[in-house]
């Protein structure tokens, strides 16, 4: 069974909450699938043909609920170790739940070039080939805060049986602890902190997901 086949299928099948206002148009089974057919029987929900623009439609509605940078935003992500039919079936009993029309689960497959640079080529450590799992809860009414940030961390949670040990660094928010950051990096944050040691001692540029200068607490 092809990951990138399975992948495509699980966005579908969880984009027919939302897709309806934004014209998409729904079916009911993917037939040039295996496993977009084995979805279907699995969890007897409509898979829909999403729209190209599907992604920039979520945008413009943001904008227009409450105008740019208007967004109330609580993300989650990590790699996951495989994506089995275990972490399929979470995902989709999770959307079922979701507050909001301005909220996604991407899974996002690294493969490819990007797998075949060295670990410690980059910063960026992260290159035998998977998913990385990106809960993205978003919403503009403040009255439904509590919502939305729950929706994104309860979904994290039930994903946690399927994660692997690996974040990326960009989607941290910031509510997450220092050794997150540490772990994002891998076996490249001491070098990383080598050279803001040198080159920041002072941890003058301290903001987002820090890392602090060797020798520094």
């Amino acid at each position: 069974m092809s990951e990138t086949v399975c992948g495509a299928a699980v966005r579908a099948a969880m984009a027919d909450k939302h897709c309806r206002q934004f014209g998409a148009r729904p079916v009911r089974s993917v037939h040039q699938t295996a496993i977009g057919r084995q979805l279907v029987r699995r969890r007897g929900r409509q898979v829909a043909v999403v729209p190209e623009d599907f992604t920039r439609r979520l945008e413009r509605i943001g904008h227009q609920a409450g105008g740019h940078g208007a967004y109330r935003v609580q993300w989650k992500s990590s790699f996951l170790s495989q994506l089995t039919d275990g972490a399929i079936d979470t995902l989709i009993e999770c959307f079922a739940h979701c507050p909001s029309a301005m909220s996604q689960i991407s899974l996002e497959h690294l493969h490819g070039a990007a797998s075949r640079v060295g670990v410690t080529d980059t910063a960026f450590p992260h290159r035998s080939p998977g998913y990385n799992l990106l809960v993205l809860s978003q919403w503009s009414d403040a009255r439904v805060n509590a919502e939305g940030t729950a929706w994104a961390r309860e979904t994290y949670s039930a994903m946690q049986p399927y994660m692997a040990a690996t974040r990326y660094v960009n989607y941290l928010d910031q509510d997450e602890s220092a050794d997150t950051v540490a772990a994002s990096y891998g076996i490249n944050y001491r070098r990383l902190q080598a050279v803001k040691a040198k080159y920041d001692p002072g941890n003058v540029f301290h903001l987002n997901q820090n890392i602090r200068p060797a020798g520094r607490t």
